[in-house]
């Protein structure tokens, strides 16, 4: 009798008790509240982003904040979200201002020889030019500020390492450049206005997961201490 007293049930081993119903649906540690918290956390980043995108010029600390701010805080439950994107904004700001200037100066350029494409032939050089030179554009602008809120890099360097990230991974930005052609389909055709405070941090968070794998290409071996860090998980 001794010894069947330490038998055990077959399977027992992978036995997991099951949760109430009232724990799944209202404790404060269920997936319920868990995915309504991250949720309002991500309207309430996507409003920080748009309030500070309004002086246009802020629009690269923003954009930098905002990546920051969801994949540390949404994905890996580091710290307060909104507390992060502050001190990103701040923490980047100088780059991320150059950056966003650089990319503004950019978009002027386009929409200075869109004018001369539309008054040429169609499929013309200089219609050719706008296109080819439009989607580097906006592939160069997914990836420059999740580098610069990654790595300690010059302004040279952060577009030198989106433009060879756009390249190499190609399929990446053309996923990332569809969605946002979507988006604004959907926004002409089918979401109200009303939605847009939500689509910026949802948008960045889905992207995200695209994102951390170009990333943590380029990133270095961690040490042993670095190993438990937020960006190596």
């Amino acid at each position: 009798m001794g010894e069947e007293k330490r038998l055990e049930l077959n399977g027992s081993e992978g036995y997991k008790e099951r949760k109430p119903l009232s724990w799944i649906l209202f404790d404060t540690d269920g997936p319920v509240i868990s995915v309504l918290t991250k949720a309002g956390e991500l309207i309430l980043l996507s409003l920080f982003f748009i309030i500070c995108c309004l002086p246009v010029v802020t629009i690269g600390p923003a954009c930098t904040a905002l990546y920051s701010s969801v994949v540390k805080n949404i994905r890996h439950s580091r710290g307060y979200p909104i507390r992060e994107f502050l001190k990103a904004f701040k923490r980047q700001f100088k780059r991320s201002f150059i950056a966003g200037l650089i990319m503004t100066l950019m978009g002027v350029g386009l929409y200075f020889l869109y004018g001369i494409a539309g008054r040429t032939a169609l499929n013309s050089f200089w219609q050719k030019l706008f296109i080819i030179l439009l989607t580097m554009t906006i592939a160069v602008f997914f990836y420059v500020f999740p580098v610069i809120s990654r790595f300690k890099v010059n302004i040279g360097n952060a577009f030198s390492m989106a433009f060879l990230m756009c390249g190499e991974h190609l399929v990446t930005t053309l996923v990332m450049i569809v969605s946002v052609a979507g988006l604004i389909y959907l926004y002409i055709f089918v979401l109200p206005i009303i939605t847009l405070p939500i689509v910026p941090g949802v948008w960045v968070y889905l992207m995200s997961f695209l994102m951390e794998r170009v990333l943590k290409k380029y990133m270095p071996p961690p040490s042993e201490e670095d190993r438990q860090k937020w960006f190596y998980e």
